[in-house]
């Protein structure tokens, strides 16, 4: 393989538009200058890091009969689409990806532009769509027409499948523009996530998954940014709950690991194929088990990478096909002793219908949303 390498890097080494290497299981060898400049705040181990890849085995089988091919680039650098060849004439083969498009880096401006428009065109039409729900209940009670009950019931779960996806789809776009890290607050981790897990029980509770949370009991004061790592959960606890077995169960742990401490969420769910995992922290890359082409935005995932990369902290996923999966997030423990410690949302606010909790999980937990309306 060497003797393809080294002719690479001396064509690209000094090449104005970034260069990436990959071997034939996608893995980065090497990058050139502009590459590595490019890509300085990312971490890019696969192809799957720099390009959008719905289907990798079908690009993988194009490469190995020595086809090329044009691709959309990541939405995190800012970049256009890559053209994508094989390198050499039998395997092991190399892949080569050259940027050959660029696009200008989405600034705050842009996507605050996105993000508007997507609350404007897609989040606040659903939102009066639902609330349109309870006078069109009292007409039916009107007439005595309870059997169409279900017709509303389902108006409302496909309300908040779209209101999830349109938050999923603004926050993916929000945080990754942060120039900044934001702004964080010192917070009882201990008492965060006693209160986040017990109304997440409270939605899970009414399914047929038993909802389990371990809290350490040594105290952990850390500074977070409490929205988003609810968000981070919810995305979490919502995949457990889609992707689910008879019989399963989620188990939501904090413990302290020295300077760090890990937030865990675990399930005996369906369990995610080998040559499925290493893709699922990949904006954009959805997955449906019963093999339909995508099983939503796919943008879950990467929001929790998002969310805990912006604390600084790492995450890893293990799964085993039909017997579960495991997500853990490692933080660091940051504790300036002058700040105070600032409680987490009140229960009511965390209740309300259109809180970032009922977002994510009424659909996936079958709560009737028009029941009080």
């Amino acid at each position: 393989m060497r003797e393809l390498i080294e002719p690479v890097k001396k064509l690209y080494a000094a090449n104005k538009s970034p260069v990436f290497l990959f071997d034939e299981k996608m893995s980065l060898i090497w990058r050139n200058a502009s590459a590595a400049s490019m890509t300085e705040k990312a971490k890019i181990n696969s192809l799957c890091d720099l390009c959008y890849l719905p289907e990798p085995g079908k690009l993988q089988t194009q490469l190995s009969e020595g086809h090329s091919c044009q691709v959309m680039g990541s939405l995190q650098f800012g970049a256009g689409s890559f053209s994508i060849m094989p390198v050499g004439e039998k395997e092991p083969y190399l892949i080569l990806a050259i940027l050959t498009k660029k696009q200008d880096n989405w600034g705050p401006a842009v996507v605050e532009q996105i993000v508007t428009s997507v609350a404007a065109q897609y989040r606040e039409p659903v939102f009066a769509i639902h609330n349109m729900l309870g006078p069109l209940k009292k007409e039916l009670e009107k007439y005595e027409c309870y059997d169409s009950y279900k017709f509303l019931e389902r108006i409302g779960v496909k309300c908040y499948q779209t209101m999830r996806s349109t938050s999923n789809l603004v926050n993916y776009f929000k945080y990754n523009a942060l120039e900044e890290k934001p702004k964080m607050l010192r917070v009882n981790m201990n008492r965060f996530m006693e209160q986040t897990c017990a109304s997440i029980r409270s939605f899970v509770g009414r399914t047929d998954i038993a909802f389990q949370y371990d809290i350490c009991e040594e105290e952990i004061i850390s500074e977070i940014q409490p929205e988003m790592l609810s968000v981070a959960l919810y995305n979490l606890v919502a995949n457990s709950c889609i992707y689910t077995n008879p019989g399963n169960e989620i188990l939501v742990r904090l413990v302290k690991a020295g300077r760090d401490y890990v937030i865990m969420v675990s399930d005996k769910g369906l369990g995610i194929p080998d040559d499925v995992q290493p893709h699922v922290f990949v904006p954009f890359y959805s997955y449906d088990p019963d093999g339909s082409p995508a099983s939503g935005v796919g943008l879950g995932l990467s929001i929790v990478k998002q969310v805990v990369e912006l604390h600084e902290g790492s995450c890893m996923l293990t799964s085993e096909l039909n017997k579960g999966t495991v997500v853990a997030l490692r933080l660091p423990i940051v504790d300036h002793l002058n700040e105070r410690i600032v409680e987490t949302p009140c229960s009511e606010y965390i209740l309300s219908k259109f809180s970032p909790l009922y977002l994510y999980l009424a659909d996936v937990c079958g709560i009737n949303t028009i029941e009080t309306l």
